[in-house]
């Protein structure tokens, strides 16, 4: 009588996936993140004083006693009002394991892995309407065509500094941050990176995907982005809500024929993005190494058929060296 034979089928092994860290210098790095109550149907009105101009008014010039004023009227500003409106994001998620604890974690931990690039891709695009966005009429275009990485910073600075503003943000591309790195034009400043005159670079991974100009112009062609300015941001963030997710075929979250367990996190957020608003394309300007000249001292010696000697002055900046060896007839 044989004995028989029992197989075992492979096992799978669950482990926690790894857990990477924060994406930094995006926009959670550079605005002011408030956690707060419930959002969903609440917007944010205010009057900001970031922009207000003042004048100044000849105290004595006998000559014109009007000079330097508005035709001897002091002109006083009104309140400048803006105004935002809250969003939702989200992330969600289908298990096969058994249980809704474990789907509800893995959509919480979804959405906070994708939350800072979901709000950076809302703030540029400002799509449903989303308000402040960053591609709107309300940009004022500091260039018409693509200048510089050096002279877009220029022109924003200035134009910033003209508004009042004494050190806003500029809103890039993550890509444009080498560029400004090789060009020292960004400088690390604690968990920033800022300009010469102190303007934060919000470097965003979600401002990528949608690399447009104002009023949703079309994607900046190859080589070719653009760079926002802008007052200071806070970001304000409801609690994370965590609910069953709707199976197509079934009433609830859990579907028992397959074991599928479907969750969803949500959280509402509202931004408050202050004035000034500046727009500019910029070329991708990283300087590019010089090429180095050829060796000089080039000389052959203890030639044989199948060796030689072969010793030149050393380059500066050399790696290395490609040496191209010919035989003459």
């Amino acid at each position: 009588m044989s004995t028989p034979t029992i197989g075992l089928a492979p096992i799978d092994i669950l482990t926690d996936q790894p857990v990477a860290p924060r994406r930094r210098y995006g926009l959670y790095s550079a605005a002011t993140v408030k956690d707060t109550g419930p959002l969903r149907h609440a917007y944010a009105t205010w009057s900001t004083d970031t922009c207000a101009d003042g004048g100044y008014w000849a105290l004595c010039n006998p000559e014109d006693p009007t000079a330097e004023d508005d035709n001897g009227v002091k002109n006083l500003d009104r309140p400048a009002w803006q105004t935002a409106f809250p969003f939702a994001i989200y992330a969600g998620i289908g298990c096969d394991r058994i249980g809704f604890d474990d789907a509800a974690a893995r959509a919480k931990s979804r959405l906070g892995a994708a939350e800072e690039r979901l709000v950076e891709r809302a703030l540029w695009q400002g799509r449903a309407n989303i308000r402040p966005a960053l591609n709107t009429t309300d940009a004022t275009l500091l260039a018409k065509t693509p200048v510089s990485l050096t002279a877009a910073v220029a022109l924003l600075e200035e134009a910033l500094g003209e508004s009042t503003i004494e050190a806003g943000l500029i809103h890039a591309p993550r890509r444009m941050a080498a560029p400004a790195a090789s060009l020292e034009l960004a400088k690390l400043d604690g968990p920033r990176q800022r300009t010469s005159l102190g303007a934060t670079w919000v470097f965003g991974s979600g401002y990528t995907p949608s690399d447009t100009g104002p009023d949703a112009g079309p994607a900046a062609d190859e080589g070719v982005a653009w760079l926002y300015g802008s007052g200071q941001a806070v970001v304000r963030r409801s609690p994370v809500q965590v609910e069953p997710g709707q199976h197509p075929a079934t009433p609830g979250y859990f579907d028992p024929a397959s074991n599928q367990a479907y969750a969803l996190a949500e959280r509402t957020v509202l931004i408050t993005l202050d004035c000034p608003l500046f727009a500019v394309p910029v070329t991708d300007d990283t300087p590019q190494p010089a090429p180095l000249p050829a060796p000089t001292g080039l000389a052959a010696s203890a030639l044989t058929e199948t060796s030689a000697r072969i010793d030149w002055d050393p380059v500066a900046g050399a790696d290395s060296y490609l040496v191209d060896i010919t035989r003459t007839p």
